[in-house]
């Protein structure tokens, strides 16, 4: 069986917010409830680099431009 995993991307001013914090520790409790590792990635380049073919990730933060700017980022093509 594959190892379960959930990245997670979190914007930079909310990572240490009251509700950020909430919302991360109910996804730490959940993934671990699960069997499953939960690994966080500065920004989207950084986790393309570290895990290219990530079949997923979760984006917590605020602002709609970061969110769209984050999908832009994480839908680009993978470079060889």
């Amino acid at each position: 069986m594959k190892p379960k995993t959930v990245h997670l991307i979190i914007q930079p001013p909310t990572a240490h917010s009251y509700w950020t914090e909430i919302i991360i520790d109910s996804i730490c409790q959940e993934a671990s409830r699960r069997e499953a590792q939960v690994l966080f990635h500065d920004t989207p380049g950084a986790l393309l680099r570290a895990v290219p073919h990530a079949p997923g990730v979760l984006l917590v933060g605020h602002s709609n431009h970061w969110f769209d700017a984050a999908a832009a980022e994480l839908s680009k093509p993978a470079i060889s």
